[in-house]
């Protein structure tokens, strides 16, 4: 009984082909949010620089 157990699981790959995608989404995951938490010191200086610009063209006298 063991030993056709042990080889049903050997037969089986879908359940480790999902554990290997789910594996590998979470690793892109972890690098976007690792990248988008690096750029967004520099975006938020870009947009603060943007609406400083407009501001003062639209304050000109």
């Amino acid at each position: 009984m063991m030993k056709k157990l042990m080889s049903e699981l050997g037969k089986n790959k879908k359940g480790a082909t999902a554990i290997e995608y789910a594996l590998l989404a979470s690793m892109v995951a972890v690098a976007a949010i690792g990248g988008l938490t690096a750029f967004s010191d520099s975006f938020l200086g870009m947009s603060d620089n943007t609406v400083t610009t407009i501001e003062d063209a639209i304050n000109r006298d």
